[in-house]
């Protein structure tokens, strides 16, 4: 006698829902990648509303995978969303930044002085590569991709730390600068930016976790810090044309109501 399996009847709705699934999100992965970009390029200025019915039609989608995409993009430090206000493309203060760097002066080198206690031969050398990217970079004066670099750098030495709170807080505090410095890349290149330099402050880090040098963590970090504060922020904020000229300043004008 011969047995017939019974035949498994296909589960369309399932497949369809699946599917259906699929193509949202990688609609909503192609919409943020879109808005993305046009925030990168500098089509949407720091500070600019980026409204869901504007950028739906823009990219001629519905508002759902825009919606999604501002929330991604939030996360990622890109926008900031305020109630009953809407989303903007993220920008920050004067007092901001120098509130991001006195803080990372204090947390930065605790986690600096964990990792040196725990890295090994093989962390060392992953972060002797990290620097030689760094220098790589800012040699092409390849601005975005250095700043991009710089931050997993520094990301880098805060896990090894093995301190996951204090790894959080500081990634918290600190990723919001390294984006606003990327969205704002333009402002390295008519500064004529010393890029070189900056990498260049980055070597005793590696150096204090080779156990090369006899300064302590805070004196390590102190160099990257001057950078940020004294060379970097007058041109994060416009106020630096190019190497040592200060920006002219313009006297506003008033518009006719």
């Amino acid at each position: 006698m011969i047995s017939v399996r019974p035949q498994r009847v296909p589960n369309y709705s399932r497949q369809t829902s699946a599917a259906s699934a699929g193509r949202a999100r990688n609609l909503r992965g192609l919409v943020t990648h879109y808005v993305r970009e046009s925030i990168m390029r500098g089509d949407y200025a720091p500070g600019s509303p980026l409204g869901e019915v504007e950028l739906a039609r823009r990219f001629g989608v519905s508002r759902g995978p825009v919606r999604e995409a501002l929330i991604q993009l939030e996360r990622e430090y890109l926008v900031r969303s305020f109630p009953n206000r809407g989303c903007f493309v993220t920008t920050l203060s004067e007092q901001e930044f120098d509130e991001i760097v006195r803080l990372r002066s204090v947390l930065e080198p605790i986690a600096l002085r964990h990792a040196r206690d725990r890295a090994s031969s093989k962390d060392i050398a992953a972060m002797v590569r990290r620097l030689s990217d760094l220098e790589r970079l800012a040699a092409k004066r390849d601005q975005r991709a250095y700043v991009g670099k710089d931050y997993a750098f520094h990301v880098a030495i805060w896990e090894l730390s093995g301190q996951p709170l204090l790894t959080e807080v500081l990634k918290r505090i600190s990723a919001p600068v390294f984006v606003f410095e990327a969205i704002v890349e333009k402002r390295y290149v008519d500064a004529d930016y010393d890029t070189v330099a900056d990498a260049r402050a980055h070597r005793i880090i590696v150096d204090y976790l080779a156990r090369k040098t006899t300064s302590d963590a805070h004196a390590c970090l102190q160099p990257v810090l001057d950078v940020a504060m004294h060379a970097e922020k007058p041109i994060v904020f416009g106020k630096l044309t190019r190497r040592g000229n200060a920006a002219p300043h313009h006297k506003p004008r008033l518009r006719g109501r």
